[in-house]
């Protein structure tokens, strides 16, 4: 059973984006691998993400939006409109306790390139990801970030049935994937993502080395187009 919005207390700490063609699923979705490992947005680096943004002080969500679009990921050869794509919720993920981010979908043109952004430290890899990939993941393989999944399986129901969507609300307990408390626990005090996931005995499952492989492999720049 979902959450009611009320029920979920906490800040919101930013905003995602299900980046997708107008009336296609053929391109799949637009995804970014994380470079970083932190506890206060609940990632670890290697992981897939839609695009995600954190909530700067005093900012509003439109702010917020903008920022992403510039320094997160671009979009050359389209322009959208920020009322609109705020308009569009698709879902809304507790990452961790008490830190809430609303995930809206962004449906671009066949001609737009989707290139990464001014500032993108944190994220590389950009490309697009099937569907297939992000829902048919195991569940708690640190494949996904948490929250990438339950906005890509909104989209898919949105798809199915715009007329009748209604974004769910999932509570930390709800979401798919979760990341151990103790992985963030032995980064903090200096061991390495590998060694963290070796002492979990997670190093072992392919998902995991490919995860740590990530890090080094992953191209920090280039773009994607449509055309």
């Amino acid at each position: 059973m979902r959450a009611n919005p009320e029920e979920l207390e906490g800040r919101i700490a930013g905003l995602g984006l299900v980046i997708v063609t107008q009336n296609s699923l053929d391109r799949g979705f637009i995804s970014l691998t994380e470079l970083r490992s932190k506890r206060s947005t609940h990632k670890v680096a290697g992981s897939i993400t839609i695009p995600m943004e954190s909530r700067e002080s005093g900012e509003t969500p439109a702010e917020n939006l903008a920022r992403l679009t510039t320094e997160e990921i671009q979009l050359r050869n389209f322009s959208y409109n920020p009322e609109q794509v705020l308009s569009q919720k698709l879902c809304t993920c507790e990452l961790r306790p008490g830190v809430i981010v609303p995930m809206y979908l962004l449906e671009v043109s066949s001609a737009t390139d989707v290139i990464p952004g001014s500032e993108s430290q944190e994220v590389a890899g950009l490309r697009w990801t099937q569907f297939t990939e992000a829902v048919a993941s195991p569940q708690n393989d640190l494949r996904l970030r948490p929250g990438t999944r339950e906005a890509v399986w909104s989209y898919l129901t949105y798809w199915r049935n715009p007329a009748d969507f209604k974004p769910l609300v999932y509570s930390y307990e709800q979401l798919t994937d979760h990341i151990p408390s103790e992985i963030f626990d032995q980064i903090e005090k200096g061991v390495s993502l590998e060694e963290a996931l070796s002492q979990l005995q997670l190093a072992s499952e392919p998902s995991a080395k490919s995860l740590i492989l990530a890090r080094s492999s992953v191209p920090r720049v280039g773009s994607l187009s449509f055309a």
